[in-house]
């Protein structure tokens, strides 16, 4: 009566030979305890109700003792015949394998190491059991092992063939002493920690490399500066740290190398339930999706497969595509990691690792996520780094990934901004109210409403209103920024670059690694927070040797940062006008987002040893 009282019969009844009906027995009986346990508790004066809830606890705990005794009369039939037990152990190592990927993927978590050290006990009893110890092996593991080894066949010949390319040997170029001294010079480049053998590529044909992975540089007519420079130390097995201008080619730089050592990998082997062989982590998602089109161009020929991981996208769907397997990997570090701590991804594998725009998700606050993306690939990895940029706040942390690495800058020192030399650029001194009308104005001046323009903005609400005000002028206009979803952003960026719609509204979201072809011109609306992020959204444009064109607007709010903006417009050449010389040229010390105002301004070379001194 009133539902207290376990249902009769629950705990004294035969072991069921089904576990489900008995756990349904378990069920109710634990209702039942707690039901009568509230009703004492609400009255704990009551001593009927205080042996009600008794004898529901007395029933629970019996009803358990008699299905522990069942599994234990069920796994010792298993022993017997040795195959059931054999799936289980299989079973446990998958979970235990998730559990521990979850974990290391966030140590600072008690829960998933709890779980990890849960599913590493059940393991181990379970392979007790079974009696999976010494040479003794079962049937199904002589089989499974055999299969495991025809996987690992076609893997174990492509980390041969990488270490030994991780010996250093330069692969010989055609070019003579006085050219390769001639390009340097043009290009003004300089080498940190290159080998004496060190030749650059000055002509696609010293690559050397089959006609299905030079399809893709048909249309270009010679490597750019960074390409010849990084390509045979690539190749060498050499870690790269690459610096040069927005445009100049850093994609196909860290990717033809690669292809070499993983067309060998087979998908639907090692390859599908492993995860990918190279991996390519970017700052945002436009970068990701744009780095993910060049390499499925460069690879379509080779059977290589490309994935690409962004948010903003539905993740299950992503979870899917990973089951048909992946050669190559691009994806932002947030949602990478999230599939990650779910299991669903493993970077063990991995024998090539690519930061792009390195400085910029450090910036931006992806420290300690790249740190624990790094931590789950293999040490023994070849990392190459790209950025346009590379400022000495950022460079102790970046070279922690990188392992004796070769520096190459093109252009002037790393810790220089400087600006792409292709881009006529405009500076305009202007008040805040007369921004509307003169930014109509210059549309007029240089949109005939067919070629491509991109006007940047500082905040999302601010690309909002100045796309409605275009179009309120006639305008046919289109923005992305963070208020839009992935899908809008994408169809708009695909109008764009198709040219259905060639006028652009976009904040700092698309100033960074989107190579649009042919981008004549870029509008700054609103100055960007810092001058490198004012380098990178005039970067749009000039790319690939064209030249372009950047007006920008300059208000009296940005005036802290004339003197460093100054800079830029000296070293690449352009007019600075007497109202921005007005501001002032000097520059405030930078604020990094980490450590503040005071930072060690050093190059990440370890510090020296501390020396006692004694006085007599």
């Amino acid at each position: 009566p009133g539902g207290i009282y376990p249902r009769r019969g629950a705990v004294v009844r035969q072991p069921s030979r089904h576990l489900p009906a008995m756990t349904k027995d378990i069920r109710e009986l634990r209702q039942c305890m707690k039901k009568a346990k509230a009703a004492w508790e609400a009255d704990k004066g009551n001593a009927a109700l205080k042996k009600k809830f008794r004898m529901a606890k007395k029933a629970l705990k019996t009803a358990k003792e008699v299905k522990s005794s069942h599994k234990s009369e069920k796994s010792s039939k298993a022993e017997s015949n040795g195959d059931g037990k054999v799936r289980d152990v299989a079973e446990l190592r998958k979970r235990l394998k998730k559990a521990k990927a979850a974990w290391q993927s966030d140590k600072d978590n008690a829960i998933l190491k709890k779980k990890f050290k849960k599913a590493k006990k059940a393991f181990n009893l379970a392979n007790d059991a079974a009696g999976n110890k010494g040479p003794e092996k079962t049937k199904n593991k002589r089989l499974m092992g055999k299969k495991r080894k025809n996987s690992h066949s076609s893997e174990d010949a492509s980390n041969e063939s990488i270490k030994k390319s991780k010996v250093g040997t330069m692969v010989s170029s055609s070019a003579s002493e006085s050219e390769i001294k001639a390009f340097r010079n043009e290009h003004k480049i300089t080498l940190t920690g290159a080998p004496a053998s060190h030749r650059p590529f000055l002509k696609f044909s010293d690559l050397k490399l089959k006609k299905d992975y030079m399809a893709c540089l048909k249309t270009f007519e010679k490597p750019t500066p960074i390409q010849a420079e990084a390509w045979p130390l690539a190749l060498a097995g050499r870690d790269v740290i690459g610096i040069a201008a927005t445009g100049s080619g850093k994609t196909l730089g860290f990717t033809l190398p690669c292809l070499p050592n993983i067309v060998p990998i087979k998908l639907g082997q090692a390859v599908s339930s492993r995860g990918p062989l190279m991996l390519v982590l970017s700052p945002t998602r436009e970068l990701a999706q744009q780095t993910h089109k060049v390499c499925e161009e460069v690879s379509q020929d080779c059977g290589i497969r490309c994935i690409c991981v962004i948010g903003g996208v539905d993740k299950y769907k992503a979870a899917e595509t990973f089951k048909k397997g992946m050669h190559i990997l691009v994806a932002t570090p947030g949602r990478l990691l999230g599939f990650i701590r779910e299991g669903k991804m493993s970077l063990e594998k991995v024998q090539y690792a690519v930061l792009d725009e390195a400085d910029r998700m450090l910036d931006m606050g992806f420290e300690p996520d790249v740190r624990r993306i790094m931590s789950q690939v293999r040490k023994d990895r070849q990392t190459l780094l790209f950025s346009a940029t590379w400022p000495q706040e950022v460079q102790r942390l970046g070279l922690e990934f990188v392992n004796d690495p070769v520096v190459i800058t093109i252009g002037d020192r790393a810790n220089k901004l400087v600006a792409n030399k292709s881009v006529t650029q405009t500076i305009e001194v202007i008040e805040d109210r007369e921004r509307d009308s003169r930014l109509h104005q210059l549309l007029q001046k240089y949109h005939n409403r067919k070629n491509k323009v991109i006007v940047f903005c500082l905040y999302k609400k601010e690309a909002a209103r100045t796309e409605t005000m275009l179009r309120r002028r006639g305008w046919r206009v289109q923005s992305i920024h963070g208020d839009k979803s992935q899908a809008d952003r994408s169809a708009a960026l695909g109008r764009f670059k198709d040219g259905s719609e060639p006028l652009l509204v976009a904040t700092d979201v698309a100033a960074r690694g989107l190579d649009v072809d042919g981008v004549e011109v870029v509008l700054n609306y609103a100055f960007p927070l810092t001058v490198e992020d004012y380098v990178h959204r005039i970067g749009r444009t000039g790319r690939a040797g064209k030249s372009g064109i950047s007006h920008t607007f300059f208000t009296k709010a940005n005036k802290g940062l004339s003197g460093e903006l100054i800079q830029v417009l000296n070293e690449a050449g352009a007019p600075v006008p007497k109202e921005l010389m007005a501001f002032g040229t000097g520059t405030k010390r930078k604020k990094h987002p980490l450590y503040g105002d005071h930072f060690r301004q050093d190059d990440g070379r370890p510090m020296p040893k501390a020396t006692r001194i004694t006085f007599d």
